[in-house]
């Protein structure tokens, strides 16, 4: 008879054993799935992010140099607001009275 109550307890210990593995595996692999998640969406966000930064730049560039031609074809200055800020390649005519330094700063070699 010892071997008929020792088969049910061989059993039982070897379905409670699996069962500490399967619960640990599960515990295990959730974890290091959430982690991989994690990581992915914080570089998938860091991605995204620095595109929106780019296409607003360039777009930004765009302004400026659409409004730099509007100022080049009409001579008038569109805003009030930006009134310090001149499109790259613009050029002015220089006061009457600041062309001798130019002209110094020119023959120095540009040094000022």
């Amino acid at each position: 008879m010892k071997k008929r109550i020792t088969l049910p307890i061989q059993i039982g210990s070897l379905l409670l054993i699996g069962l500490i593995m399967a619960i640990g595996t599960y515990l295990f692999l959730a974890r290091h799935n959430e982690r991989i998640i994690r990581d992915r969406l914080g570089k998938l966000a860091l991605d995204v992010s620095t595109l929106v930064k780019e296409r607003i730049s360039n777009y930004e560039y765009g302004l400026r140099g659409a409004r730099g031609l509007i100022i080049g074809a009409s001579n008038e200055r569109l805003s009030r607001g930006m009134s310090s800020a001149f499109p790259v390649g613009s050029m002015r005519s220089a006061r009457p009275n600041s062309k001798p330094r130019s002209k110094r700063i020119l023959r120095q070699g540009l040094k000022t």
